[in-house]
């Protein structure tokens, strides 16, 4: 209920705006009858469709609709995208964010009001802008939390989740823009707790607790017990007091709910062109979109409690016309409250980077994207057994390669693309083969593979047992 109150707020203080635009706004410039200011022009669109999928052992089917709505006006427009999914063809609730407090405006992509003027732009509503020059992931795109429903079935832009925002474009000059977005609250990325794609830290958060709580359970127990007590007998009871800790804790599971006004978020972002060199840079106030948890709190309150850690990150971003190559690259510095890496419930500072090039190259219309993508935790020197960032491996680097070649072919009636990664630290590895045919200029088919290999605990790994099968046909209206 909050937020649907605030949204109405921000779109009446909008209309508000916008109807005192001449009075409040450079009145001999924005003197305009009645007629101009109305809108003028509805757009809409959209895209209609339905896949089968084969996926652990069954075929599952799919529907969704996919709707743009843009009305326009002399100073103002009102943007809005709508995704409708039917899982399985049975349960129209099924949305992505069912399991989230947000979960009244899951069918609402996008919803927002623009208006705009010589000196800036105003874009009031639930936005979700992309920040950075990478190509299907970023390193600076700081605003929106990700929905890891189905985390390599979805476009990156798809699997971003709207926020509540007040963003402001200012134009400095011809070539430079500077962007400042405020959100009044905050969620974090929509990790799914069951089902198919629940991760593995999730799937073995019993095991997790269980060795967090034994040291501490072994300790009292063989305080409790007389000196001659065999040690094995010591162990037993520790052990078994451990997992039934572990199991109580577990069943407890919540995510820390923020506050409106209170967690809330501010970042600012300037671009600029120079010759042949686009460059960003970006500052964000906010929080972390990954939950954690103090330990402490989980061993004596006996509660599993998700966090989430503030955190400042500045950015840098750029991308250059080299030759025939287009180079890119991202830089994210994360500064947490943990600034020595020892406090277990607040994340270490980390730096995460992307750097790649796209080419396209004279045969048909070949492209080949290269991308290194990876982190590093800093001071992970000071990390314990009892942190929740603790490797046992004492890797605390990642980095991943990702690629993709396309082309296409019968006067680019067909498409085929493959997009992969490989892990250079966990060694497993993703491989997605599609190939697409437009029937016509509103109708295409489509047939995929996505094929997940690595060790059980890995980014990719662990849904070993997820390769899918997909099939599908899609309307454009």
């Amino acid at each position: 209920m909050k937020k649907v109150n605030f949204l109405i707020l921000l779109f009446s203080i909008s209309f508000i705006l916008i109807a005192q635009e001449d009075s409040f706004f450079f009145e001999d410039d924005f003197n305009m009858d009645e007629e101009e200011t109305s809108l003028i022009m509805v757009n809409s669109g959209g895209l209609a469709g339905f896949n089968t999928q084969y996926i652990d052992g069954e075929w599952r089917g799919a529907a969704y609709l996919d709707i743009d709505i843009t009305g326009e006006s002399s100073s103002f427009d009102i943007i809005g995208n709508f995704d409708v999914k039917l899982e399985n063809f049975n349960d129209f609730c099924d949305f992505p964010l069912q399991n989230s407090p947000y979960r009244a405006f899951t069918f609402i992509d996008t919803l927002y009001i623009r208006y705009y003027n010589s000196m800036f732009d105003l874009e009031v509503g639930l936005l979700k802008p992309i920040w950075g020059n990478a190509d299907g992931i970023h390193a600076v795109d700081l605003l929106n939390p990700l929905d890891y429903s189905d985390p390599f079935g979805t476009s990156y832009l798809d699997s971003k989740i709207s926020q509540q925002m007040v963003k402001v474009n200012v134009p400095i000059g011809v070539n430079s823009l500077l962007e400042v977005s405020y959100l009044p609250s905050f969620q974090g990325d929509n990790i799914p707790l069951s089902g198919t794609w629940t991760p593995a830290y999730i799937k073995n958060m019993e095991e997790t607790i269980y060795l967090m709580a034994y040291p501490s359970i072994l300790e009292q127990v063989t305080a409790s017990l007389p000196n001659n007590t065999p040690q094995s007998i010591i162990e037993s009871s520790a052990d078994q007091q451990s997992k039934n800790a572990a199991s109580t804790i577990v069943s407890t599971i919540n995510f820390d709910e923020a506050e409106y006004f209170i967690d809330s978020q501010v970042a600012a972002r300037f671009t600029t062109s120079l010759n042949y060199m686009d460059l960003g840079f970006t500052y964000y106030y906010g929080f972390l979109k990954q939950p954690t948890l103090d330990p402490a709190d989980v061993l004596e309150n006996l509660r599993l409690n998700l966090i989430y850690n503030r955190v400042q990150t500045i950015g840098f971003d750029i991308a250059a016309q080299i030759g025939s190559f287009n180079t890119k690259g991202e830089l994210a510095y994360n500064l947490t409250n943990d600034l020595d890496g020892s406090d277990p419930a607040v994340n270490n500072n980390s730096v995460k980077y992307i750097l790649g090039f796209d080419i396209n190259l004279p045969i048909n219309n070949m492209n080949i994207l290269l991308q290194g993508v990876g982190d590093v935790i800093l001071s992970s020197s000071n990390i314990g057994v009892l942190d929740p960032q603790y490797s046992t491996s004492d890797e605390y680097w990642t980095l991943s390669i990702m690629g993709r070649v396309s082309d296409s072919y019968l006067n680019e009636k067909l498409s085929l693309e493959i997009t992969g990664s490989y892990s250079i630290v966990d060694r497993d590895f993703m491989a997605k083969p599609k190939a697409t045919y437009s029937i016509n200029d509103n109708s295409k088919i489509y047939a995929q593979y996505l094929l997940l290999e690595g060790g059980a605990t890995t980014t990719f790994g662990q849904y070993d047992n997820n390769d899918t099968l997909t099939i599908g046909l899609d309307f454009i209206f």
